[in-house]
């Protein structure tokens, strides 16, 4: 009896082995968009303070409790997101955070009080929290091991860019229609984000795995590909050490095959 020594491999040890797939590039790619989007509406508030000021009538010195809500409220989500994500996935907390910030920058750009900015401000930093976590577990699983900290260290660039991306947005668009555009923009590029997300990105690793549950379809072909390999090098290695043997037994060839076999083990259809 011989030991057969062989496993499938996991899918992350497959992610770790392969070089990097279309799939994996495009997830990377949507949790980058998310963060990058993230930062947009975090920081354009600042850019827009002294016209929404203007407009408004609310004097300057009173936007500090507009800053700290949004702040606040990623807070809150980014702390209660991750345990629940572990719970029910990530992929669809991605998408319910992108569709929450979404809705409320838009409706951030009705806002006409201080109270109306405070509240919106908040609840958009709900949907920042939750989004920011799931993504960078989602990068950080999807990356092979090698390239994991490159990958999540350019994902946290996607902040401090997106705040790049909102001034010279709010420099453009304040003058020619106005402060609430840049909330408008802030909250249509995310809605739009968060559709394709519903079609395009997958649901975490680890998590189907501790639940049992189907993987993406690239990774299930690399699965049945490496039990199909694991399978050929077993039948392989169990062909040739009897064959080994029968030689170093002093036997002038091995037996011949039994009928309905090809060599190496291959079972005839």
């Amino acid at each position: 009896m011989h030991s057969t020594g062989t496993r499938t491999l996991t899918v992350s040890e497959i992610i770790d082995q392969r070089p990097l797939s279309r799939f994996q590039l495009s997830t990377i790619t949507l949790c980058g968009l998310v963060l990058l989007l993230d930062g947009f509406d975090t920081q354009c508030i600042g850019f827009l303070a002294p016209s929404i000021s203007d407009t408004l009538a609310i004097p300057l010195k009173n936007f500090g409790p507009v800053f700290s809500a949004g702040l606040i409220g990623l807070m809150i989500a980014a702390m209660a997101m991750g345990p629940l994500a572990d719970r029910w996935g990530r992929k669809w907390p991605v998408v319910l955070s992108a569709l929450t910030f979404a809705i409320f920058a838009l409706m951030t750009a009705r806002a006409v009080s201080l109270e109306q900015l405070i509240t919106f401000r908040f609840l958009t930093g709900l949907g920042l929290g939750g989004a920011m976590p799931n993504v960078v577990a989602l990068t950080s699983e999807y990356s092979p091991k090698r390239l994991q900290a490159v990958f999540v260290g350019m994902l946290f660039c996607g902040m401090p860019l997106g705040a790049l991306v909102g001034g010279l947005a709010s420099s453009v668009m304040i003058p020619l229609w106005g402060w609430r555009s840049v909330f408008y923009l802030g909250g249509i590029l995310p809605l739009a984000i968060a559709i394709i997300l519903v079609k395009a990105l997958p649901e975490s690793v680890r998590f189907l795995t501790a639940r049992g549950k189907r993987f993406p379809k690239s990774c299930e072909r690399s699965r049945r590909k490496s039990a199909a390999q694991n399978s050929i090098s077993r039948r392989l290695g169990e062909n040739a050490r009897t064959r080994t043997k029968a030689f170093l037994s002093g036997a002038s060839s091995p037996k011949s095959e039994p009928p309905g076999r090809f060599c190496y083990g291959f079972r005839s259809s």
